[in-house]
């Protein structure tokens, strides 16, 4: 686990999967935008503090009754980083 990062604003291009039923095996993905700073680094995730995301197909904040405080965003659905 990685830490003390600089608290420069990034942005994470990433895929939301959602499971609808195992027994169906549906899944959706949505393409996601997320603004926030990095708060720590896991083997296999990021945590984001003061997120902003919106789903880049519907350009809807997400969620959209909420500001949530943290993101836990699985690294293997990253599609890129960017540091602002």
């Amino acid at each position: 686990m990685t830490n003390n990062f600089n608290q420069k604003e990034i942005v994470v291009y990433w895929n939301d999967a959602s499971l609808f039923s195992p027994k169906r095996k549906a899944i959706a993905v949505s393409p996601m935008e997320t603004r926030g700073f990095i708060e720590k680094e896991y083997d296999d995730y990021y945590l984001i503090k003061n997120p902003i995301t919106i789903n880049r197909a519907t350009q809807e904040s997400h969620p959209q009754k909420q500001n949530p405080t943290f993101y836990l965003i699985p690294k293997g659905m990253i599609e890129k980083i960017e540091y602002q």
